[in-house]
């Protein structure tokens, strides 16, 4: 369990330093940025038991961020973009899936109206 411990902190120093922090020509720390934000998922809230980017926030559970989900707004009509074709190629199997959520073949897009469209602080 210590050795456990120890690669998170050294995953947390690591992620201090190269995103959070750096050095001034003194050698004090200081901070880069003040917060990070960025989607909650990659895809609009799924039915239960398809939801798929749990890696999303993981990330910062697991290092010790504090993190907040923010509600933005609710997902519109005029968002489900409805018969238009998805672009692009799929990049990994995790894009596959998310993909999926998107595809009007496999999912009817309007199980996302009214649901929250939100990002992590």
């Amino acid at each position: 369990m210590a050795e456990l411990q120890a690669q998170r902190a050294a995953l947390q120093q690591e992620m201090i330093d190269v995103v959070w922090a750096e050095k001034d020509q003194a050698g004090r720390r200081r901070r880069k940025i003040d917060a990070l934000i960025c989607p909650l998922a990659a895809h609009p809230v799924p039915e239960i038991e398809r939801y798929n980017a749990v890696g999303y926030t993981s990330s910062w559970v697991y290092l010790d961020c504090p993190a907040g989900n923010i509600p933005i707004r609710d997902m519109k009509a005029s968002d489900l973009e409805l018969g238009k074709p998805q672009g692009g190629n799929v990049l990994s199997s995790w894009d596959e899936k998310n993909r999926e959520l998107w595809d009007e073949a496999k999912t009817d897009r309007r199980v996302y109206l009214g649901t929250q469209l939100s990002v992590q602080i």
